[in-house]
């Protein structure tokens, strides 16, 4: 996995931190708010039920992806300078 896959996984925890942060607290504090129309499309309080359980599990996987991935190897010819294995 590349640095770049990590750096982009980092940035997008926090939004996925955000919006978890944000549907847990309208599904707590903030349900008289719902239902929510925009005119094409209507926030429902089921709707927000569903997002407090996605979100946090998009969260997790990102916070996994980010930090806690372990780098793939690379295999490298025996005799090689570098030894058996080298990290990719």
């Amino acid at each position: 996995m590349s640095s770049v896959t990590r750096e982009i996984a980092k940035v997008l925890t926090g939004y996925a931190g955000a919006e978890t942060v944000g549907h847990w607290w309208m599904g707590i504090w903030g349900r008289h708010l719902l239902p929510i129309d925009m005119g094409w499309f209507t926030f429902t309080p089921a709707l927000n039920t569903f997002a407090m359980i996605v979100w946090p599990l998009v969260l997790v996987a990102l916070v996994y992806v980010a930090w806690f991935r372990k780098r793939e190897t690379a295999f490298v010819e025996e005799g090689s300078s570098a030894g058996r294995h080298a990290t990719a």
